[in-house]
């Protein structure tokens, strides 16, 4: 569960730093547009700052002390924070596609999980028993090849490095993983034709992990698009009660210490 958040808090502060450094960019030509949203922005945030002051004034009309000042820039804050998030959830999609390209880019540079993911599928094929093993050294001896006369042979090798491309991106992206969770059982004929159009144009070479995690990271993207619109509304709601809950307990924490503090004159 911890690493679900982590992921998800890097992927809000990639979605806000997108936002903001797009406006910043639009902001410095002409046009109206976005200086007015910023300057509403602004104001709305003053305005829940102003109010978490007057609600206190409300029970206590004494001179404000410090903690309440502090209350009052913190209720501004969380506003300002919570209009830019809700606005830059525009970007998710954009910074979930770029995520997933750095991870086919890492993960297509990671000598040893080639080697590793070569090494399953030459044993699994192996163990299969319908290739001829004779000319091809096992990856200890510095085989780098497997045979893949049989379709059978074919489509472990295809199943073996698309599932082991799916199985690393689990683990390094748990958040992205748990919005694309339906998406990440890959039709074993797509696999399969993938693979087909590889070994017509490369005959006689082993499989290119890089072929397999391209289809893995295809498929992914795709189910990007199809998760997004609706993952937005809900992460929006989810934000809202959120700053809804905070404000409660904010205003009501104001306003309780500010009862507390009534000093009666006789």
């Amino acid at each position: 569960m911890l690493d679900i958040i982590q992921e998800f808090v890097r992927v809000t502060l990639e979605c806000l730093l997108a936002f903001l450094s797009d406006d910043a960019i639009a902001l410095s030509k002409p046009g109206l547009g976005r200086v007015l949203r910023w300057l509403a922005v602004l104001l709305l945030s003053l305005l829940a700052g102003v109010g978490a002051h007057q609600c206190r004034q409300l029970w206590n009309r004494e001179r404000t002390p410090t903690k309440y000042w502090l209350l009052s820039a913190g209720t501004a804050l969380a506003t300002l924070l919570f209009i830019t998030s809700f606005l830059s959830l525009n970007y998710l999609k954009a910074v979930s596609i770029n995520r997933i390209d750095r991870w086919q880019d890492t993960i297509q540079n990671d000598r040893a999980w080639s080697q590793e993911t070569f090494r399953l599928a030459y044993y699994a094929i192996k163990k299969l028993g319908k290739e001829d093993f004779s000319n091809y050294p096992a990856p200890e001896n510095g085989g780098d090849l497997t045979p893949v006369s049989h379709e059978s042979s074919r489509r472990k090798t295809g199943e073996i490095y698309v599932n082991r491309a799916i199985a690393e991106f689990k683990d390094s992206h748990p958040y992205l993983s748990l919005i694309l969770k339906a998406d990440l059982a890959i039709p074993e004929q797509k696999i399969y034709e993938a693979q087909n159009l590889f070994f017509t144009a490369n005959h006689g070479k082993a499989y290119n992990s890089n072929d397999a995690i391209g289809i893995a990271a295809t498929e992914l993207k795709q189910g990007l698009e199809r998760r997004i619109p609706p993952l937005i509304t809900t992460t929006r709601l989810i934000i809202s009660v959120s700053y809804g809950l905070f404000m409660f307990i904010i205003f009501t924490i104001i306003g309780f210490i500010a009862y507390r503090n009534i000093k009666v004159f006789r």
